[in-house]
């Protein structure tokens, strides 16, 4: 699997999806409900731009996860990164989530290829990068 690009931006294989499964052990997961269930982990702050307010979250508070059980059901418009480690998830009804580089990887992305597992995506953002 690859990554297309849109401009200088890496678009995410996340348009159209929703929110499947919050899985939660100390670190945020999410899982999405397409057929592989790919899964976006989130180590370090993030920002949620949602009704013209930004609130900065961390993974391990118990907003984060309310947060992300209101966001059941919301369909995925975009995600985007950058190479600098950076990660913008802008869902239909307008809320927005974006995860800043930082002195750590910050969020994984994986996505398994069922019939191939060495044709499988991953994409890691921070310390200045985004690796794929």
């Amino acid at each position: 699997m690859k990554l297309k690009k849109r401009g200088t931006y890496l678009e995410l294989p996340l348009s159209g999806l929703c929110i499947k499964e919050i899985v939660y052990d100390g670190l945020l997961r999410l899982v999405f409900n397409d057929r592989e269930k790919s899964y976006l982990d989130l180590h370090n702050d993030f920002f949620v731009d949602q009704y013209n307010q930004e609130t900065k979250l961390h993974p391990k508070q118990k907003e984060s996860l309310i947060f992300f059980y209101n966001q059941f059901g919301e369909e995925v418009k975009e995600a985007l990164a950058d190479t600098k480690g950076n990660l913008w998830i802008t869902f239909i009804n307008g809320t927005k989530i974006t995860v800043q580089d930082g002195p750590h990887e910050n969020w994984h992305y994986t996505k398994r290829n069922l019939n191939n597992k060495s044709d499988s995506l991953f994409v890691h953002g921070g310390v200045g990068t985004t690796t794929h």
